[in-house]
């Protein structure tokens, strides 16, 4: 009896992990109008910043995001959370 919990529960972690990996690859699905508007609000952001002679890392500290996602949203990346980019 106690062989087959055990079994079970490696199965069951399987499965887990196998689901949580299928869920973090999973893209968001943007038809191509939204992604070019994405596309062109991240260049518009990222003007505006060179504009006020702004650095990446200026930028990201005062909205307090890292830098990273500040480059995504300059990208377009449709990963990035609507908070971010207000």
């Amino acid at each position: 009896m106690q062989t087959h919990n055990v079994l079970y529960l490696i199965y069951f972690t399987y499965i887990c992990t196998k689901y949580n990996t299928f869920m973090k690859s999973k893209k968001p699905l943007l038809f191509p109008k939204h992604q070019q508007m994405l596309e062109q609000m991240g260049e518009n952001i990222k003007l505006a910043r060179k504009r006020r002679k702004l650095t990446v890392l200026q930028v990201s500290e005062r909205a307090a995001i890292s830098r990273n996602t500040l480059y995504l949203l300059e990208k377009g990346n449709s990963g990035v959370s609507i908070g971010s980019l207000f």
